[in-house]
């Protein structure tokens, strides 16, 4: 079965990515610490602007807002 590391620099957002993940993938088995899928997340604010990051393997989203 598939299963999936999925980290972020929000440890209070775990729950929500984690549900985020399943409607993709459906009803797998998420760890922070092992899987054969590692998905990141990163949140900064800097200069009155939030940015989140976020990937898997070679892939990169960003998205910057005010």
């Amino acid at each position: 079965m598939l299963s999936v590391r999925l980290n972020t620099n929000l440890s209070y957002l775990q729950c929500e990515l984690s549900d985020v993940v399943r409607l993709f993938l459906g009803d797998v088995p998420i760890s922070e610490s092992e899987g054969e899928i590692a998905i990141w997340h990163a949140h900064s604010q800097e200069a009155g602007l939030w940015t989140e990051r976020a990937g898997s393997g070679d892939k990169t989203f960003t998205c910057t807002a005010p």
